[in-house]
This record gives C-alpha cells, sequence and structure tokens, in this order.
C-alpha cells in the first residue's frame, strides 16, 4: 500500500520543525552554559585578583615590619658597642688605678 505523498510531506515538515525547536533549544541551553560560564571566570578573576592585592598589601606590612625590626637591631648594636666601649674605658681606668696602688704599696 502506497502512503500517499501529502502524508509523506507533511510528515517530513513536522519531524524538520522537531529537528528546528530541538536544535534552537539546545543553541539556547549552549548560551546559558556559555554565559554562566563567563560569569564564573570573571568572579574568579576578581577573587584572584583581591587575593593578589590582598597579598602584596601583606607583603609591604610585613617588608616594613623587617625594615623597622633591622633598624631596631642596628640601634641595639650601636648601643651595645657604646656601652662595651665605656665598660672597657672604666676597666682599663680601674687597671690602671690598681697597678698604681700597687706600685705605690711595693715602694712603701
Amino acid at each position: 500500500m502506497d502512503v500517499p505523498n501529502i502524508l509523506v510531506t507533511t510528515s517530513r515538515r513536522r519531524c524538520s520543525s522537531v529537528l528546528v525547536y530541538r536544535i534552537i533549544a539546545v543553541s539556547d541551553s549552549m548560551t546559558i552554559v556559555s554565559t554562566s560560564l563567563q560569569h564564573n571566570a570573571d568572579a574568579l578573576t576578581t577573587k584572584v585578583d583581591a587575593l593578589a592585592t590582598t597579598h602584596a598589601t601583606e607583603k609591604d606590612q610585613l617588608q616594613h615590619k623587617v625594615d623597622a625590626l633591622a633598624t631596631e637591631f642596628d640601634a641595639l648594636t650601636t648601643a651595645h658597642a657604646t656601652e662595651k666601649d665605656q665598660l672597657q674605658h672604666k676597666v682599663d681606668a680601674l687597671t690602671t688605678t690598681c697597678a698604681t696602688t700597687l706600685n705605690e704599696k711595693d715602694q712603701l
């Protein structure tokens, strides 16, 4: 039994229409996914930029602390050297005084 041409043509048109709608639906879904991925990429880029800025700020703060500690260390080293010199002068003076006193006792 032959199917009339009109039925075959109508059936093909319906299949074509369904395929077109499915292609449009898939295309729309892909657009939504693409947009969503772009938003995620933008959000990640923003987070990375924020972390990089925070890291740079923390690094700068730590560098300032290191510089302050180095300055304090230098000041303490200088103060220690000065105190050491002063003590050495006192020791030298006491040594001289003791030697003089011993010489005076020996002469008596």
